[in-house]
């Protein structure tokens, strides 16, 4: 059941989308025919309304008809192939008519095939004509206009001219409202909000956001274990390095390596008082008793007991007695 609606429902996605492309397409070349339409088909006929020709042809007589160059003597022509480009070469047919109402004829008149005096093949052959009608004293029926009356066309169906005026804009405009309808019918009922929709949707971006975050995790562990592979593996080089220097250095085993010096406070020298049990009881004179002064002893301790290194702290230094700080005779104790 579930496969059958979810098959329904891509067809009738693809339908839409269809839909929706062809009511586009409708809807632009609608409003570029009918734009195409303006000055062939609308224009012409509004103009030919207008006017207010005459049903009932009369009689016209040709009276002369020249034929001209150049742009500024072809100020008109009676007719031209193509009703947009420019006249460099034309042919000017003049006519004379008798209105119903008028006794006198009127002379020197412009004829046209249409009211706007040009078109194209087959429904106006300029040269056909011309040679048809440019012939002084050729007769042939025309119509007349009651507003324009210095105009003459050799042809006019009023009722011809009035459904390509309603085909020019009813077929354009009606394609484009029902496109135009169409579009706004589908798009204001794909607006609504559809609960089923919303969830799926939101069910379907969960799981992107968690894909998304597992990815991410999977990438940082990947590259913390390489930086710890690399990290391992220089030290690795540093320590055979380190292994192969000590083995090509040469020793002597008996050797003992030096050792570091530790850090000793600085010693200062102070005069023994006389509790002091090593105090010097006789004088001589050697070296050594001239280095001692006003019968004292010299005793060496730290200057400064805060300043021993913290690792280690040294008694107080005293400088060893001697023979004769001892007495003559006596001997240095020996340590047990």
């Amino acid at each position: 059941m579930a496969e059958g609606t979810s098959t329904k429902k891509k067809w009738l996605s693809a339908i839409r989308f269809y839909l929706t492309a062809i009511a586009i397409l409708v809807a632009c070349f609608s409003s570029f025919a009918f734009l195409f339409l303006v000055p062939f088909v609308i224009d012409p006929a509004f103009s030919t309304l207008f006017a207010e020709f005459v049903d009932e042809p009369t009689t016209c007589t040709t009276e002369s008809s020249e034929f001209k160059l150049g742009m500024s003597n072809c100020s008109w022509s009676s007719c031209r192939e193509g009703c947009t480009r420019e006249i460099f070469q034309c042919t000017q047919i003049y006519v004379s008519y008798t209105m119903a109402e008028e006794a006198t004829p009127r002379t020197n008149i412009s004829l046209y095939p249409n009211v706007k005096g040009c078109g194209y093949p087959p429904e106006v052959n300029c040269t056909m004509f011309d040679e048809k009608y440019s012939t002084p004293g050729t007769t042939f029926p025309c119509y007349y206009s009651a507003l324009m009356p210095d105009i003459a066309l050799t042809d006019l169906n009023l009722e011809k001219v009035k459904m390509d005026l309603i085909y020019a804009i009813a077929v354009p405009w009606s394609l484009f409202m029902v496109s135009i309808l169409y579009l706004l019918i589908t798009y204001a009922g794909m607006s609504r909000p559809d609960p089923k929709m919303d969830e799926a949707v939101e069910v379907k971006s969960l799981k992107g956001a968690s894909k998304v975050t597992s990815t991410n995790s999977l990438k940082s562990l990947a590259r913390s274990v390489h930086q710890g592979n690399k990290s391992r593996s220089n030290l690795d080089e540093k320590g055979a390095v380190r292994a192969a220097r000590g083995t090509s250095a040469t020793r002597d085993p008996h050797t003992r390596p030096p050792q570091p010096m530790e850090h000793l406070p600085p010693i200062s020298i102070r005069t023994s008082t006389g509790t002091d049990p090593f105090r010097r009881t006789a004088k001589g004179t050697t070296d050594d008793d001239d280095a001692v002064k006003n019968d004292s002893d010299l005793l060496l301790e730290p200057a400064n007991l805060q300043q021993v290194h913290s690792r280690r702290v040294l008694p107080p230094l005293e400088r060893a007695p001697t023979s004769r700080t001892l007495g003559g005779g006596d001997a240095l104790p020996v340590a047990s």
